[in-house]
């Protein structure tokens, strides 16, 4: 069975983020704990930890023939509180330098640009600090075909 090439392109994405480790020449190992989508409640154990979400999609319609898709993904990372803020940076440009390693993902996107990034404290049971990182993918798509790229 063949995947869109959305989920292609959520495919490199969990590729990518997974390989930052320090033995890839990253200054963090945030790419030990990576989740599409996790729904379930994140544990002490569990951190430092990367969730990425593809939450939308804008389409224009290009020419009689094709869709240009822009699609958001919001990377999240949770990590201890007790997590200096050094380290929460180095996990942003971390994810930063994998992106740019290749922003069309192999080639099946245009283009990949960064919307955003922030740090943030989120105080639960447990308290967490953490970042987001905001992502928008450009990539065509035959008209009403998801699976085959133009």
């Amino acid at each position: 069975m063949t995947d869109s090439i959305r989920q292609k392109i959520i495919s490199a994405i969990d590729t990518r983020l997974k390989s930052i480790l320090i033995a890839g020449g990253y200054e963090t190992d945030i790419g030990q704990n990576v989740w599409d989508w996790r729904a379930e409640s994140l544990e002490e154990d569990n951190l430092p930890a990367l969730i990425y979400r593809d939450t939308g999609t804008e389409t224009e319609f290009g020419t009689f023939t094709t869709f240009t898709h822009k699609m958001t993904v919001n990377i999240m990372v949770a990590v201890s509180s007790t997590t200096p803020m050094t380290t929460i940076r180095k996990i942003i440009a971390d994810i930063d330098r994998a992106i740019g390693m290749d922003d069309t993902w192999g080639g099946l996107a245009l283009m990949t640009i960064k919307i955003s990034d922030e740090s943030q404290v989120e105080i639960d049971e447990v308290k967490f600090a953490g970042c987001q990182v905001v992502i928008e993918i450009t990539f065509r798509t035959t008209a009403w075909n998801d699976y085959t790229q133009i």
